[in-house]
């Protein structure tokens, strides 16, 4: 954007001399000047503009996305580490009260992670709510 502006303050028309005179030469050296002064006067607002898109952009970058980062535990609740060949559907079996839907439980876990879908992974924390 600014290499725009700098070229529009630069331009001298479209016609040039093949032949080097006086006055060229002195235009150049007025518009140089002119386009240092800008620069000089405008930096500050330059490097804070740039400043704060760089910070708006990796504090996005930052942001966390899956609710197993820092989630808190409720009372009751277990937290498990995904193992080689786990299911949420094997996992709820394993954690579910007697007489308690292993769907419903799938459902709710599911929920409480803020999963998707069904797909986890190995070494992946996921919270098991009291039901």
């Amino acid at each position: 954007m600014f290499g725009v502006l700098i070229m529009i303050m630069m331009n001298q028309g479209s016609y040039r001399s093949i032949y080097a005179d006086n006055k060229t030469t002195t235009q150049n050296h007025t518009y140089m000047k002119a386009a240092a002064g800008w620069l000089k006067s405008n930096l500050v607002k330059i490097v804070v503009c740039v400043s704060l898109a760089v910070l708006l952009f990796t504090s996005f970058l930052m942001m966390g996305t899956n609710a197993s980062g820092g989630d808190v535990l409720a009372e009751g609740e277990v937290s498990v580490t995904v193992g080689s060949g786990d299911t949420l559907w094997s996992i709820a079996s394993r954690h579910a009260e007697e007489g308690v839907d292993i769907g419903y439980m799938v459902f709710v876990m599911k929920s409480r992670n803020n999963l998707e879908d069904v797909t986890i992974k190995p070494g992946q924390q996921l919270i098991i709510p009291k039901l």
